[in-house]
């Protein structure tokens, strides 16, 4: 098992609520009809497996400028926290009684009237994080030493190159 869904969402879309590894590839067979979604499960598959002092390391091995690597860091921290929070504010609506006692088909309707209300809250939850966290790293002087020095070397392997030539062998086939 590599991820779980929030149970409302997969119940409304027919998902199942387990991304497994066989789900997983049978998605990427699935996408190399479809490029947009081929992206999409990349970004899933990396969002799910990294954390953010790994992106950190890796983007300041790779010479990649700090401002860049803060904004690839802060995506991978807030994303499966703005979606926790979906499901959350999701739960709240649907236990006030939104749709209760409705006929089922009428209830679905009002399921996803729940879904669509809950983005502003996450809105508001993700711009009150970006204020606090602009305000920490004022505090800490975000910046203000360029040269880094990291305790363990981190560089390409074997299995990197190899992943790294499977991705675009599957970017090439689905462009083609």
């Amino acid at each position: 098992m590599i991820y779980t869904w929030p149970r409302e969402i997969a119940r409304i879309f027919g998902y199942s609520t387990v991304v497994t590894c066989s789900s997983l590839f049978h998605g990427i067979l699935f996408s190399l009809y479809s490029p947009t979604l081929y992206i999409t499960l990349l970004g899933f598959v990396f969002i799910a497996t990294t954390n953010t002092s790994e992106v950190i390391r890796a983007f300041s091995e790779l010479k990649i400028p700090l401002a860049i690597t803060l904004i690839f860091s802060v995506f991978v921290k807030v994303i499966p926290q703005a979606l926790q929070n979906m499901e959350t504010s999701y739960k709240m609506t649907i236990l006030r009684g939104l749709g209760y006692g409705k006929p089922l088909p009428i209830r679905l309707f009002y399921q996803l009237y729940a879904l669509i209300a809950v983005i502003l809250p996450v809105f508001v939850y993700i711009i009150k994080g970006s204020r606090n966290l602009a305000i920490a790293l004022e505090t800490r002087g975000y910046m203000s030493k360029k040269n880094r020095t990291s305790l363990v070397k981190i560089g390409f392997h074997l299995i990197d190159y190899l992943l790294l030539f499977i991705s675009i062998i599957f970017f090439y086939i689905s462009f083609s």
